[in-house]
Parts: C-alpha cells; sequence; structure tokens
C-alpha cells in the first residue's frame, strides 16, 4: 500500500488509476461488487456456448461414424440440446423463484 501511495504522490500528472512508469501503461482497478458478478457471468455464458457447440460437434460426429444416418444424427443432436437447454431453463426459473423467496 505505501508503494501504492509513493507512486501516486510522485506522479502528479497521473491519476489514481494511471500508475504506470510510462505514458503508455495503465494499469486500472474496479472496485464495485457488480463489475466481479458481472464478468462472472459472462464468462459462465461464454464458456456454456462453446462447451454447447464443442459438444453438438463430437455428438453429431460420433454418430455420423457409427449409424451412417443424417436424420438419426439430426434426431439425436437436437433431444440432447433440448434436454439440455431446458435444464438450463430450469435452472433459471428456479434462480428467479429463489431471490423472490
Amino acid at each position: 500500500m505505501a508503494e501504492l501511495n509513493s507512486r501516486t504522490q510522485t506522479s502528479a500528472n497521473k491519476g489514481p488509476f494511471e500508475l504506470g512508469t510510462s505514458s503508455k501503461q495503465r494499469i486500472g482497478f474496479q472496485f464495485a461488487e457488480q463489475f466481479v458478478r458481472m464478468k462472472v457471468e459472462l464468462a459462465f455464458i461464454t464458456g456454456l456456448a462453446r462447451s454447447l457447440a464443442i459438444s453438438s460437434a463430437l455428438i453429431a460426429l460420433t454418430i455420423i461414424c457409427f449409424t451412417q444416418n443424417l436424420l438419426i444424427m439430426l434426431l439425436t443432436l437436437g433431444v440432447i440440446l433440448a434436454v439440455v437447454i431446458s435444464l438450463l431453463g430450469f435452472y433459471v426459473i428456479w434462480g428467479s423463484l429463489q431471490v423472490r423467496i
């Protein structure tokens, strides 16, 4: 903390969020709890989308290799995605009910 105070006192032309040694190096701090929650939620959504895309591709590839039938692959992929998306929907509904209680 003392190093932080000495840096801010010696650099009079820089603001409290610009503590770098050069004018190009800038360091910012975010202390709000909402920012952390927002970053976690965005990371969750991004990870969820990526995992659904990867698992869907692997499911499609596996089923098409073993059955060699495009219709069965599409039906199976649709059913699996419907189950996963409905489970996520139930989590959202359960979370909104818990907030109201």
